[in-house]
C-alpha cells in the first residue's frame, strides 16, 4: 500500500470515518473473501444450516457460482448475524439495505477505503477507531456543527488544515459525492 492511500484514508473528516466504520464491519461480515483460506472446497448450499440458509437467501441463486472463499465468509457472517440480538439484527439489516442502495461506484470507493484501512499498521487503525469514538461521543449538535463546518470549507482549506495537523496528502483534494 502506498503512503498516498494511507494518507487519503487517514485524512478524511470524522464524519466520513464514522460513515465508513459500519460499512467496514458490514463488508467484513458479508463480502470479503475469507482470509487465510487457501483454495477451500466449495460449500454446497445443502451443507448450510437452516438458519444460515434463511439469512443467506439473497445469495441462493448465485451460491454455486460464488468462489468458495466467499461462500465461507458469507457463512461466517450468517453465523455472526444469528448470534446478534434482535436490535443488532435490525441495525444490520438497515446497514445492508443502505449498502445495497449505494451506487456501484460508491460501493467500490468504500471497498477501496476498507482495503486501505486493513493495510494500515494496527496502531494507526486503533487511532482511527479512537477518533471515530471521540466523534461519535460528541453531542449530536456538535457533530452536526463540525460536519457542516468541514463541508463548507474549500478543498484547499481542508488540505491546509490537514497539513497543519501533520497529515499532508500526496495528491490533490477531490470533491466528495
Amino acid at each position: 500500500m502506498t503512503s498516498q492511500h494511507r494518507h487519503t484514508f487517514l485524512n478524511q473528516p470524522p464524519s466520513l470515518k464514522g460513515f465508513l466504520l459500519p460499512w467496514m464491519i458490514l463488508w467484513g461480515c458479508f463480502a470479503l473473501p475469507a482470509w487465510g483460506q487457501d483454495d477451500p472446497q466449495a460449500l454446497p448450499w445443502s451443507r448450510l444450516a437452516p438458519g444460515e440458509q434463511t439469512v443467506l437467501t439473497p445469495f441462493k441463486e448465485q451460491w454455486e457460482s460464488l468462489p468458495p472463499s466467499r461462500q465461507y465468509r458469507l457463512q461466517h457472517g450468517a453465523q455472526r448475524y444469528q448470534q446478534m440480538s434482535p436490535t443488532q439484527q435490525q441495525h444490520m439489516r438497515k446497514q445492508f439495505k443502505r449498502w445495497k442502495d449505494l451506487s456501484p461506484e460508491k460501493q467500490d470507493h468504500i471497498r477501496q477505503r476498507f482495503k486501505a484501512f486493513r493495510q494500515l499498521p494496527p496502531h494507526k487503525r486503533q487511532a482511527l477507531r479512537e477518533k471515530r469514538r471521540w466523534f461519535r461521543d460528541l453531542p449530536l449538535e456538535r457533530r452536526q456543527e463540525l460536519k457542516k463546518r468541514w463541508k463548507n470549507l474549500s478543498p484547499q482549506k481542508r488540505h491546509q488544515i490537514r497539513n497543519r495537523m501533520g497529515k499532508s496528502r500526496t495528491r490533490s483534494p477531490q470533491p466528495r459525492h
